[in-house]
């Protein structure tokens, strides 16, 4: 991740809090990002990272091996329209992906950190389990390498701090929660499979709020 430029934002009229929650924001949205804490220096902001280069491209290749097995198996499914990729994601993830109920209420109280490597992309490639951030962060890297729009977000569901997806098809922005599919043992549901924004608000899906310059 590049450093961060201030300046859009003190002409904006944002605060330093505004900014840290924006790039605390963006820095758990992508898979690939490993930061400590950021180095305020004159306007601006520089990333500290958690590992050394080496310690960081192996999470990545971790991440990019288990990325690149999803995406070779969905493709020889045959599914291409946007709709069915999305689904092959979801049922690949959650028939693959271990969910821990333990780690989940540690990232949910704090105990774990959003930039911790037991909830990056890679965790959800490794056999001991990982929690919504983790499932999330995979998706949106299967997803981005099969040609769908899809995002990170951070937010609650009820009351427990959580993270899921959005996923752009047909020009609707549509919400993934795999995590909470693979929860319930047994069979994986697909009840939090493409829900519309007024479906997610009613099942108690609440994003949290990024400020913008």
């Amino acid at each position: 991740m590049a450093d961060v430029d201030l300046r859009p934002w003190v002409q904006s009229g944002s605060t330093l809090d505004d900014v840290e929650a924006a790039v605390a924001e963006v820095s758990v949205r992508s898979p690939y990002v490993y930061i400590d804490a950021w180095d305020l220096e004159a306007d601006t902001l520089r990333p500290r990272y958690r590992y050394d280069s080496f310690e960081i491209s192996t999470e990545q290749i971790r991440a990019a091996l288990g990325v690149a097995q999803a995406s070779d198996e969905i493709r020889a499914t045959g599914v291409t329209k946007a709709s069915d990729v999305a689904i092959a994601v979801h049922d690949w993830l959650a028939e693959s992906a271990t969910y821990d109920a333990e780690l989940a209420a540690a990232y949910s109280d704090g105990s774990i950190a959003a930039d911790d490597d037991a909830v990056d992309a890679a965790s959800a490639f490794r056999p001991f389990g990982t929690v919504g951030l983790g499932y999330a962060r995979a998706f949106a890297s299967i997803a981005h390498e099969l040609g769908i729009d899809a995002e990170v977000v951070t937010g609650q569901l009820d009351g427990m701090r959580h993270a899921w997806n959005t996923v752009v098809i047909d020009g609707a922005v549509l919400a993934v929660d795999v995590a909470t599919d693979d929860a319930k043992g047994g069979e994986a549901s697909s009840e939090r499979l493409s829900m519309s924004d007024e479906r997610a608000r009613e099942l108690g899906y609440r994003p949290d709020a990024v400020p913008r310059p």
